[in-house]
This record gives structure tokens, C-alpha cells and sequence, in this order.
């Protein structure tokens, strides 16, 4: 895994994956940072991160996953495809509706300045359930190839940790802490994870090429009519072509960073944590942006 020269750097050092959640304890290592010790690294840490991150976020997960699967009944949501025409069928407006129940969102405060952090706080507690609600049914529209395998873990911590040439982070939370610290840290070890594996399974430079005639927009109905202008058994193919045995992790990169582009990631992101719990003090990351790479040339 990872073998083509021409799209990945040799990495050397290690990265360490762990997680001791009550009923999920996972730890893997890839020493040497290479190959297919580091491709499980990663995809076990999304695949980790995306199972917690609706546990943890300040809305009722299961009611949440509850109207996602009556979407996903509704209009059959098992492809791309129809993801698209279900969104496409989504107003936001009645989709925040739907989800404003479920979030666990402070009451307005009386004061006039303190008003204004409100509703940025509110905002963000409905992107965190906007993301879940995506991501449970972007499931059903691209499942995952294997659920994270249960290990031996101790420790009541989250950790990512790497040491290798162009990659040198360190994430970790106390699982006895806050929650709002523990969905902080699912989100940066996603957000790490994903870019790692969009560089080097060939991915990044693929979505650069083909989301860069896209314009970056926050837009629930442009990202349904993006995604119906791909073509999924063309986009499969030039992936497998591209990435080779990676083309199912580069799929689900590509079509999750076509998602974060229009503003509704199936994923949480740290932006949305961060504006939900300012007093976190989360850093703003640019992130990056399918065709970034081609405007700098």
C-alpha cells in the first residue's frame, strides 16, 4: 500500500493510533511510518473518529442517526447518486428544523453582547448535528469497507501521535474530561488523519484536479447539484488508476472533501467545534481547498 513514487514520500519514523472508550479500545502503530501499517493506522483513526463523533457532540445522537435513516428510506440512499437527489429534496431551512429538537443549545441570554456569542454558539451546535446527520447518511451512500476493530487499551485517553519526515503532531485528550474536549479531539485527529491519507494514497492531488471547477461555496442545494455532475463509475475507475489498491480510501477522500468544499462536511470539524465552544480556544485552520495546489502554479 501507498507504493506508487511518484505520489507519496517515503516516511520513516512512527505514528500511533489509541483510543480507550468503554466499550471500543483500539492501538495501532506503524513503525516504520510506511506501507500498510500506516494505511491501517489512519483509516482505523477515521474510522474511530466518525463512530464517536455523534456520541459526543451536543445533540441526540440516536435521534439524529433516527432521521437519517428515514431519509435514507425514504429515497433510497445507496449510492452518490442518490445522496445527491436526496439532498437535492433537503431545504435547509427544514432541515435545521428538524435538528434544532435534538441539539442541546444554552438559553439566549438577556444581554445584548452576549447575544451575539449565542447565536455564533448556536450556529455551531447545528453544524456539529448538520455533520452527524450527513455523515450517517453518507454511510449508506459509501459505506465503510470495515467497522474499527476492538483491541487492548487501558488508558481512558484519545491519542494520535507522529514523528516522520513531513509529519511531526501530536492530539490527545483525557476520555474523563469535558466532551466538548473529546469532540475537539476527534475532529483535529480526523482532520489530520484524512489529509495524511489524501497526500498519500494520490488522492489530494486527484481532488485538486477534478473539485477545482467547482467554486467554494457554503450551499447545501450547489453541493446535491455538484454531486450529481460526477460520475461515479468514471470517478471509481480514475481512482483506481490513479491510487491503485488505495482507490477505496481515495474515494472516500475525494467525496467527503467534495462535501467539506460546499460547506457540509460528513464529518465534524474543528471550525464548528470551535464556534460552538469558544471557550475551547481552538485555532482556525484554513484547511485545505481542492484546487489550491493548481492556483499556485
Amino acid at each position: 500500500m501507498f507504493s506508487n513514487p511518484k505520489k507519496v514520500f517515503l516516511l520513516t519514523g512512527f505514528v500511533l493510533f489509541q483510543a480507550g472508550f468503554p466499550d471500543l479500545q483500539v492501538s495501532e502503530e506503524a513503525r516504520p511510518a510506511e506501507g500498510e501499517a500506516l494505511e491501517k493506522v489512519l483509516e482505523t483513526a477515521l474510522a474511530v473518529c466518525r463512530k464517536k463523533m455523534p456520541e459526543y457532540s451536543p445533540a441526540d445522537s440516536k435521534a439524529v442517526a433516527a432521521l437519517a435513516e428515514k431519509t435514507a428510506r425514504e429515497h433510497r440512499v445507496n449510492s452518490i447518486a442518490s445522496l445527491a437527489a436526496a439532498l437535492a429534496k433537503t431545504k435547509p431551512v427544514t432541515l435545521e428544523q428538524q435538528l434544532v429538537p435534538y441539539c442541546t443549545i444554552p438559553p439566549q441570554p438577556a444581554d445584548e453582547s452576549e447575544a451575539k456569542k449565542w447565536v455564533k454558539k448556536r450556529k455551531g451546535i447545528i453544524e456539529i448535528a448538520t455533520s452527524c446527520y450527513l455523515g450517517f447518511l453518507y454511510e449508506k451512500a459509501l459505506p465503510p469497507t470495515a467497522a474499527p476493530k476492538g483491541g487492548k487499551f487501558a488508558k481512558k485517553e484519545l491519542r494520535l501521535a507522529a514523528n516522520a519526515p513531513q509529519w511531526i503532531v501530536v492530539k490527545k485528550a483525557s476520555l474523563e474530561g469535558p466532551r466538548e474536549e473529546v469532540l475537539a479531539c476527534l475532529a483535529g485527529i480526523h482532520a489530520s488523519a484524512l489529509k495524511k491519507i489524501g497526500e498519500n494514497t494520490g488522492a489530494a492531488a486527484f481532488a485538486d484536479e477534478r473539485l477545482g471547477q467547482f467554486p467554494q461555496r457554503n450551499s447545501l442545494p450547489a453541493l446535491a447539484q455538484a454531486m450529481a455532475q460526477v460520475n461515479e463509475g468514471e470517478t471509481r475507475a480514475a481512482l483506481e488508476k490513479a491510487c491503485g489498491k488505495n482507490a477505496r480510501a481515495a474515494e472516500d477522500f475525494f467525496y467527503s472533501t467534495l462535501m467539506e468544499r460546499f460547506g457540509h462536511a460528513p464529518y465534524v470539524d474543528t471550525e464548528s467545534v470551535g464556534r460552538a465552544f469558544p471557550q475551547l480556544k481552538i485555532p482556525k485552520p484554513r484547511g485545505r481547498i481542492a484546487g489550491a495546489a493548481k492556483k499556485k502554479q
